[in-house]
């Protein structure tokens, strides 16, 4: 069978709503209390979000009606200039209509000095906005064309944060207990006691060359084997500055070199130098991240052919590796080398019990076959 699985970075799984409520509902306790949880957060973004939207909403109305008042006060100036002078010009013509009724030679000594005062009445122009109040209202405009852009770009971008957040919520709920296979390890990775951590050394342990071994690159696999279902799991990379972690067939190569690509039986997300965040394609696809990775989900979709990377610290999706055809059993991969400073933490597998409220394991909804360390 052809191995196969090619990259999207858009969101390749969608959850039906109708599936997730009645699997939702089916859960134990703790897991519920987790739902009341982002309930309550929801809830609270949402009050946040309305008290600024308020207040925006106070500012403009209160510059309008600052506009207001200025184009009354405007018109009203106008329209006072205009009865002014409606007022003499009345005054004229009744004048006027007075030294109708006068001799020839009285009215015409009289029209020069008629005439002159009408020249001296000015008739205004036809009202237009005052350029000063032109410049108020198109400001306004523009803020509220701004504001109307804005709030439609932000509603957007929380609609599809929200549809993010609760396909991460719903891949937690396949939480599953992850640990390291000592027999798997390279002899320069040191695990801790209890199989969840492991740090790079340049001292290498005298280790036997059992076959499941790898024997050149720093490369540890995960337990338990997975065979069919969903499975999800954290790992802290921290500050460290050289990674690679995903999924791998059980059956891949553990002696000499091999490539970490989908051809090879390889799933999986990498960090260069602390620096490049490439997903392991073929040819690899540089992942252009807005914040480092901290804390990274793993979700395989076993039945789908899919294994989904999250950030989980800022709760958005970051990769996809979709139409995988699995050959057999597939494991979770860990590799780490040593490049000094920070990166000689540990890299760690998060303990899923207790994870955002929970406090014992959602499940393992699939199938999988424990390795015996």
């Amino acid at each position: 069978m052809k191995r196969g699985g090619s990259g999207v970075s858009s969101w390749g799984r969608n959850v039906k709503g109708s599936r997730s409520e009645s699997f939702l509902s089916s859960l134990p306790f703790p897991a519920k209390s987790l739902t009341q949880m982002e309930r309550e957060k929801i809830i609270w973004e949402f009050e946040q979000l309305y008290h600024s939207l308020k207040e925006h909403e106070y500012r403009l109305l209160a510059r309008l009606e600052e506009l207001d008042l200025a184009i009354y006060n405007s018109i009203n100036g106008a329209i006072t200039q205009f009865s002014c002078n409606i007022s003499h010009l009345s005054s004229l013509i009744a004048q006027l209509e007075e030294k109708q009724q006068q001799p020839t030679r009285e009215l015409l000594q009289d029209i020069g000095d008629t005439l002159s005062r009408a020249e001296r009445i000015r008739i205004p122009e036809p009202w237009i906005t005052p350029p000063d109040l032109q410049e108020k209202i198109h400001i306004f405009a523009q803020k509220c064309l701004f504001m109307t852009e804005s709030l439609k770009q932000f509603t957007e971008k929380m609609q599809s944060d929200m549809e993010k957040i609760q396909e991460l919520r719903e891949a937690q709920l396949y939480s599953v207990d992850v640990t390291l296979d000592p027999d798997t390890a390279y002899p320069s990775l040191i695990l801790s006691d209890n199989l969840r951590q492991v740090r790079y050394s340049y001292l290498q342990q005298d280790l036997p060359d059992n076959p499941e071994r790898f024997n050149l690159f720093p490369c540890v696999l995960g337990s338990p084997c997975f065979i069919a279902g969903r499975h999800y799991w954290e790992v802290e990379v921290g500050d460290k500055a050289k990674w690679t972690i995903g999924v791998c067939e059980d059956s891949v190569c553990r002696k000499g070199g091999v490539t970490s690509a989908p051809q090879n039986g390889f799933w999986a997300v990498s960090l260069w130098y602390g620096k490049e965040y490439w997903a392991l394609t073929s040819p690899m696809t540089a992942l252009p991240l807005r914040t480092p990775l901290q804390r990274v989900g793993i979700f395989l979709d076993y039945d789908a052919g899919e294994v989904s990377f999250y950030n989980v610290t800022e709760r958005c999706h970051t990769f996809t590796f979709s139409h995988a055809t699995f050959c057999g059993p597939v494991r979770p991969y860990f590799s780490l080398s040593y490049s000094g400073g920070k990166s000689a933490a540990p890299l760690i597998i998060c303990p899923m019990s207790g994870i955002d409220g929970f406090s014992g394991h959602v499940g393992n909804h699939g199938h999988s076959m424990e390795t015996s360390p």
